[in-house]
């Protein structure tokens, strides 16, 4: 939702970082960007104290009707979630958050999200925790702009939040996040475990195509579609990605460079 009069109450951040700061992109996030960094004036009434959840139940709630760019929308959005589950995949996105898939082993998966510290301009109370994960996970991982895939048991909290469903990778059916993560536990304290070889599975070994680099597809034939395109198949597949020519399999529609820009599976 974006509004015509800067400041009004469902304009959106402008996306400008802090004073003397860079994010890692060179770009901030603009929908709903007060909100899911806490510059919003209902953060304060975010109770601060953890509630236990499953990824089914928060997928279980009803998306709001109206998701305003400053305010949150019932009490989803005003709690902190704490969820015990696998940190599938990861990225680092446009806007410069990292973007997390989750799952349960049970076939339910969700997004949580933290953002680079520098794209927060105004007061958050989460500003520190949002510091400490981003310190964290940058420490753990080299920060790729395309799907890494992981297998590591988390525990992990965050504030809820809903987004807007345009085929994310491992978003829920209704939209649900942890957006900001505040904390990030790993069941061991070893390094991180290597890429998981599902992404290769449904392709077969050395079977990846690199005209597509943000996840694993193998080359035609047969042709492939973007309705064939299941995460479950495919493991870290979501629409609107890179597809660059020659894109051999015809997953651009209009030549932007883009693949599924409305979404797969």
């Amino acid at each position: 939702m974006l509004a015509t009069t800067p400041g009004s109450a469902t304009a959106p951040f402008t996306g400008a970082t802090q004073p003397g700061l860079t994010s890692a992109t060179g770009s901030c996030g603009v929908e709903r960007w007060y909100v899911k960094t806490g510059m919003d004036p209902d953060a304060a009434q975010v109770v601060p104290a953890p509630k236990d959840t499953t990824i089914a139940q928060l997928a279980a709630q009803p998306t709001p009707s109206d998701l305003p760019g400053r305010f949150r929308s019932g009490t989803v959005e005003r709690t902190v979630w704490r969820l015990h589950v696998t940190l599938t995949q990861y990225r680092l996105e446009d806007d410069s958050d990292v973007h997390l898939v989750l799952a349960d082993g049970q076939g339910h998966t969700m997004i949580t999200e933290v953002p680079d510290v520098a794209c927060i301009g105004l007061p958050s109370p989460f500003k520190e925790q949002i510091r400490a994960v981003r310190s964290q996970l940058d420490a753990r991982f080299p920060t790729r702009p395309r799907y890494q895939p992981l297998s590591l048991a988390v525990t992990i909290t965050g504030v809820g939040f809903f987004d807007v469903v345009h085929g994310q990778s491992g978003v829920a059916s209704n939209g649900i996040e942890l957006h900001p993560v505040l904390s990030l536990e790993f069941a061991s304290a070893g390094p991180p475990a290597p890429p998981s070889a599902a992404a290769t599975t449904a392709a077969g070994p050395g079977r990846c195509d690199p005209a597509y680099p943000d996840f694993c597809i193998p080359p035609p034939p047969p042709d492939l579609d973007c309705a064939s395109l299941n995460p479950r198949r495919y493991p870290g597949a979501h629409g609107d990605f890179t597809a660059p020519p020659p894109d051999p399999h015809h997953l651009d529609g209009n030549g932007d460079g883009r693949g599924c820009v409305g979404g797969i599976g």
